[in-house]
């Protein structure tokens, strides 16, 4: 509750998931979370499912913050979350202009972004 009281003023928030486990047995692990001058790591298996389908869910679809991630389809599938149904998700993968943006990698495509 607290780091999501703490995002609630962010203009933007950053979102990267890390999973564990091989085909149905996959899960989330970690999430990754940026928001201006902050970064935080989420251990999804350190507390109860439900918990963090709460957090999850607050942070998605509660807070009015610019979502931004990185081929998020997999990560919010593991979520059990709807991409379409979350408000203000911009998913870099789905909008930048180069054809091979996979094997260009996050770093690159934010350099490439700022230097313009």
């Amino acid at each position: 509750e607290d780091l999501l009281r703490h995002l609630a003023t962010a203009e933007a928030i950053g979102i990267d998931c890390e999973f564990g486990g091989l085909g149905d047995n996959s899960c989330i692990a970690l999430m990754q979370l940026a928001a201006s001058d902050d970064c935080f790591v989420v251990d999804a298996l350190a507390v109860s499912p439900a918990a963090f389908q709460r957090f999850v869910h607050g942070l998605l679809m509660e807070n009015d913050a610019l979502k931004i991630g990185f081929q998020v389809s997999s990560d919010f599938k593991l979520l059990n979350v709807d991409a379409a149904a979350v408000p203000r998700l911009v998913d870099l993968h789905a909008i930048w202009p180069k054809p091979d943006v996979a094997r260009s990698g996050l770093k690159s495509i934010v350099l490439e972004a700022t230097s313009q």
